[in-house]
């Protein structure tokens, strides 16, 4: 097991170089607000998130190297936390080509070398997640700060976290039918998605309809959100762990931003999603025997990729 952890570590830190260097290019924020060592923007719910990604020494930004390092460690631990178990042994090089693909996909390359405050606060959910499944409490406290004080999201991610953390540690243990125990996570699902509903216009009275950036996948993420929600249905709820719960409530609850022109938001909300979407699939695929399908899957995201435009600045 540690040397999975050492291989991972190893990944992550050639990964940081080559983004680091330059070698899959720059977006356009990199360029227009984060090569900038002494930038002052944001506040409390993001200053730290400017500031990572602002990180410059001796003339040197690093802020790149950081945030692909953090974001292709937590992928690669939260993978192995979650999978690695259905690769053991002659499967062993699938983990690590599924770790690969990931790590060369939309959201990752997005939040590393452009939208870098949305990749810090990714990295560090996805350590919550890992922490929170190692029963790890203070460092789950920890990234959950973390968590907040990098991006705006950061907070509704936070309070959905907290909300799965409380519901499997404390609501589950009431009923021990397997049926029920999905059957309230849907309802609450449902819920939250009406509270929401009655809540942003009240919070958000004057908010002006997001334009939509680059392509417009809020219909590919609204038949994400969906089939994923008919998969935990089907298979997952049976062994579900907080990832599944996570993605399951955050199905119903996203959407509803659509509604009331959130457009921008919508579709950043659900590419933090991406990478723990295809994780949770793997759990159904791999086990099923059926890892073919799971390739197929992560190879359409790499499409995707392709079709947003992030391997354009390929050297």
């Amino acid at each position: 097991m540690n040397t999975r952890y050492c291989q991972i570590f190893f990944i992550s830190f050639v990964f940081a170089l080559l983004m680091g260097g330059g070698f899959y290019g720059f977006g356009a924020d990199f360029y227009a607000v984060y090569y900038k060592p002494n930038l002052a923007w944001g506040n409390f719910q993001d200053q730290l998130g400017y500031m990572l990604s602002t990180l410059t020494v001796y003339k040197t930004h690093l802020a790149v190297y950081l945030a692909s390092f953090l974001l292709s460690l937590s992928t690669g631990l939260l993978l192995f936390k979650t999978t690695y178990r259905y690769f053991y042994g002659k499967y062993c090089w699938l983990f690590f080509l599924l770790y690969l693909m990931l790590i060369h996909t939309w959201p990752i390359f997005m939040s590393t070398s452009n939208g870098m405050r949305q990749g810090f606060s990714m990295s560090f959910l996805f350590l919550a997640l890992y922490f929170l499944l190692s029963k790890k409490y203070f460092w789950y406290l920890v990234s959950i700060g973390l968590v907040i004080t990098t991006h705006k999201s950061g907070l509704l991610f936070a309070l959905l976290l907290v909300g799965v953390n409380i519901y499997n540690n404390q609501i589950q243990k009431w009923f021990s039918s397997l049926s029920t125990q999905r059957n309230l996570l849907i309802i609450s699902g449902f819920l939250l998605a009406i509270i929401l509903y009655i809540l942003i216009p009240i919070v958000f009275n004057n908010h002006i309809p997001s334009r939509i950036i680059y392509g417009d996948y809020r219909y590919p993420f609204l038949v994400i959100n969906s089939v994923y929600i008919v998969l935990y249905v089907k298979y997952l709820y049976v062994k579900h762990d907080q990832i599944d719960t996570f993605l399951l409530i955050s199905s119903f609850a996203f959407p509803v931003f659509l509604f009331y022109g959130f457009n921008w938001e919508y579709e950043r909300f659900n590419m933090t999603l991406l990478i723990l979407y295809m994780i949770s699939f793997s759990k159904i695929f791999v086990d099923r025997d059926k890892k073919i399908v799971l390739l197929l899957a992560i190879t359409l995201l790499l499409i995707m990729t392709g079709f947003s435009g992030m391997y354009a600045s390929f050297k």
